[in-house]
């Protein structure tokens, strides 16, 4: 089985001036950014040959054009409605089988029972032959509990078939021997307790991962997807009972160790809420803890890309894998700094638009698995600002004195006129200040009902610094509570705020839960926050 660091397509999509992915990233000038490999500026392709073959010919589940009948076959037998339906199946033939054999005693009772394990196990067996069919029979047979299924299967299938032919044709002497056989035939229960219990919980991975593009082979079926030939993303590698949906931890460690060998892989946390041991991955978890659905700071941004940097330039084969809890939003905003950092991608909305490219699987449906929280997008653009214009240097914190905060189009949205919200501002994760526009608290308020703007002017408010989270939170049940179960946040650094207007205008698309399309019947087009500042 050749690695495959040594095999993995470079991107194949419609992103214009799109760059072969290298896994050399040595001597990256952060001046002109241009990636490089071997010494030499990669060359401007659609197509990545491998052996001779396409990138889609060699891995077909990175064809998003054409899904082959075969691939077809494969997502409604793995399907976990049809896994539990041949769970049912499974049991009630065994209660059959069992019935069968404590009560039925006269051989001319016996016919029924024949018939209807005969057509029990008819249907496994066309079952599994489904399943040799869309694996192949190389893929399918290298899997243990496959190979198990099978042979539990097969058995059952010729002892019924025995079974039956004594009972039909056979003196009655046969009659014990026909009991007997079916006694045997028990063994189909192993796959109850044993084989139809992982085949439940592929199902349950799939539906949890939606349309995220899975590795799969005869060995292994994950939610891992290679962004670049060095670059996985995944979710959460976990164990107990959320092994049973998410990717099970002893099987990320098995495939890693495997198929990338046991020291050139290294695994990067970016879960705030959690973690695991990390003797699993032999040690070498890098951990980035940042809260779900909310953003690194800049500070974790570039520690993070420096620490890929030496690791992937510290061996060829070296590869990283990066993941929060889905493998989508905060290990797609460190992945896409690392591709603007190793000048992959020269903005940001480029290596957004080709990680989430990487990550969707097309061909299972359209949801957008990429960075959808548009803080983080806001922060991978803070990045690329750093990278291309500061020489990878986070700039000097500037500290600005909030002046005014207006909320525009806010008649739709809760009581109509503010009072059902209030705000809390967070300095670094830490809250700082609160206001209530109902009763006033620590502010004064004042609504334009012609304009359909509502003013806030906060009192006592500490100057901001540095990465400043506001999140609003609303007691009308009519405004829809999504992430960080708030009416809308947002998240900015002081240092971007230009000095100019010394202002921050962020529109209802580019606010956290009202830039889903969902709420738009609560947020209308005119919707949006801004702010106004003094500098210190």
């Amino acid at each position: 089985y050749k690695k495959f660091s040594d095999e993995l397509p470079s991107y194949n999509g419609t992103a214009s001036k799109t760059p072969v992915l290298t896994t050399d990233h040595k001597n990256v000038d952060l001046n002109n950014r241009k990636a490089s490999m071997n010494g030499t500026e990669m060359e401007e392709v659609k197509i990545n040959i491998v052996d001779g073959k396409t990138v889609q010919e060699e891995f077909p589940e990175y064809n998003e054009t054409d899904v082959p009948f075969r691939e077809k076959v494969r997502r409604k037998v793995e399907h976990i409605i049809f896994r539990l339906f041949t769970v049912v199946l499974i049991i009630t033939d065994c209660i059959l089988l069992i019935v069968d054999i404590a009560i039925v005693d006269k051989p001319n009772e016996q016919e029924i029972f024949d018939i209807l394990a005969l057509s029990f196990v008819s249907f496994f067996v066309l079952e599994v032959c489904v399943r040799i069919y869309a694996h192949t029979p190389q893929a399918f047979f290298k899997n243990i509990y496959n190979t198990i299924d099978f042979i539990i299967i097969a058995i059952s299938f010729a002892l019924n078939v025995i079974a039956f032919i004594v009972d039909i044709a056979g003196p009655a002497k046969l009659f014990v021997l026909g009991r007997i056989i079916r006694v045997i035939v028990l063994i189909r229960l192993i796959r109850v307790f044993y084989t139809e219990p992982h085949n439940i919980r592929k199902g349950a991975r799939n539906v949890v991962s939606e349309n995220k593009r899975r590795y799969r082979d005869g060995e292994f079926d994950i939610d891992l997807t290679y962004v670049t030939k060095n670059v996985l993303a995944m979710s959460f590698p976990s164990s107990g009972r959320m092994a049973v949906y998410r990717n099970n931890i002893k099987e990320v460690a098995k495939f890693f160790d495997t198929r990338h060998g046991s020291e050139h892989f290294k695994v990067y946390n970016m879960c705030s809420e959690k973690g695991y041991d990390t003797s699993y991955f032999h040690g070498r978890v890098g951990r980035y803890p940042i809260d779900d659905h909310n953003v690194p700071t800049l500070q974790q941004m570039l520690d993070f890309v420096r620490d890929v940097e030496n690791f992937l330039n510290a061996h060829e084969n070296n590869v990283i894998a990066v993941h929060c809890k889905g493998g989508k939003g905060r290990t797609g905003t460190m992945i896409c700094a690392w591709l603007v950092y190793s000048g992959q991608f020269s903005t940001a909305q480029e290596a957004l638009d080709f990680f989430a490219d990487q990550r969707t699987d097309k061909t299972v449906s359209d949801k957008f698995q990429g960075v959808e929280t548009p803080s983080q997008s806001r922060y991978v653009e803070y990045f690329t600002t750093v990278v291309n214009e500061l020489n990878a240097e986070i700039p000097l914190k500037v500290e600005l004195n909030l002046l005014e905060i207006k909320i525009h189009g806010i008649k739709t949205v809760g009581n109509g006129d503010g009072s059902d919200l209030n705000c809390q501002i967070q300095i670094d994760r830490k809250t700082v200040f609160n206001l209530d526009f109902h009763y006033c608290t620590n502010c004064v308020i004042k609504q334009d009902i012609e304009k359909d703007v509502l003013s806030v002017t906060p009192r006592n408010c500490p100057p901001l610094i540095g990465d400043v989270r506001l999140k609003f939170n609303s007691r009308n049940k009519s405004v829809p509570k999504a992430y960080e179960k708030c009416a809308f946040y947002f998240w900015f650094n002081t240092s971007f705020i230009e000095k100019n207007s010394n202002s921050l205008r962020i529109h209802r698309n580019d606010l956290d839960n009202p830039h889903k399309q969902k709420t738009w019947n609560i947020y209308g087009d005119n919707f949006a926050v801004e702010l106004f500042f003094k500098r210190n």
